[in-house]
């Protein structure tokens, strides 16, 4: 997966583009992802989709600056940014300005999960690790460098900056993913200590049987061509010894 074709399947969500906007995608992994419990029927869950710190690609998306109305609109949450009926893995119920209206930090996103190969696998993935990877496909209206005041105010608990600021944006999409990356309206940057962890959690989950291959594959989980069975020749008296390795932990 890269930059090109990420953006190239959100222009296929047929969003108008003027001069002097870009299409950009940020994302973070989600945690502190939820479950509803009121019932055991209850297929909501809650994840913070977007907040003002700098971003995988050392950009800050800020909160306050997003019109939703579009998403708000359409509502449908995808698999890693694919359209097609079967990547469908719910829908939001409710967007939320967290902590506050007046001190908005952040967006809260309370979704519905489909009952669905691609809902479950979203479903079991919270609840065995308490997070899921999203994302938010939005056009920059307004982005730039940022002024002084932006550097201080964005500035990080190890002192860095960020290099651009998207200061008002359209968000139009929202998807799951198993491996968060950001693609800031042009470059793509991933950190991979976390997205490490995120594939050996996925992994393993894929090893218990908890989630099949191919849902994990649609969330943008890469999968490892499955290797051809060949025997090793071995000095007599022993056998050829034959080994087949699935997608999944490779002992």
């Amino acid at each position: 997966m890269n930059a090109t074709n990420i953006l190239h399947r959100l222009k296929g969500h047929n969003v108008t583009v003027k001069d002097g906007e870009r299409i950009g995608v940020v994302s973070s992994f989600g945690r502190g992802a939820q479950i509803v419990t009121k019932s055991d029927r209850t297929r909501d869950i809650v994840v913070t989709a977007n907040t003002g710190d700098i971003d995988l690609d050392n950009e800050v998306v800020i909160p306050s600056g997003a019109n939703t109305a579009y998403f708000e609109r359409n509502k449908m949450i995808f698999a890693d940014h694919m359209y097609d009926l079967n990547q469908v893995a719910g829908k939001m119920r409710r967007l939320d300005k967290y902590p506050s209206e007046t001190d908005h930090q952040s967006w809260r996103v309370r979704a519905h999960i489909n009952d669905n190969p691609i809902g479950n696998t979203v479903r079991t993935i919270v609840e065995e690790t308490g997070q899921i990877g999203v994302s938010i496909g939005f056009i920059a209206k307004d982005y730039g460098a940022p002024t002084e005041d932006e550097r201080k105010r964005f500035k990080s608990a190890d002192g860095s900056t960020p290099h651009s600021v998207v200061r008002e944006w359209d968000w139009f999409e929202l998807s799951f993913t198993a491996l968060p990356c950001n693609v800031a309206c042009q470059s793509m940057a991933m950190t991979e200590g976390k997205s490490a962890d995120m594939l050996e959690a996925v992994d393993r989950l894929v090893t218990k049987g908890l989630i099949d291959r191919e849902s994990a594959s649609l969330l943008g989980m890469p999968i490892t061509p499955k290797r051809k069975v060949h025997a090793v020749s071995a000095p007599a008296p022993r056998r050829s010894v034959v080994k087949v390795y699935e997608w999944g932990s490779v002992g």
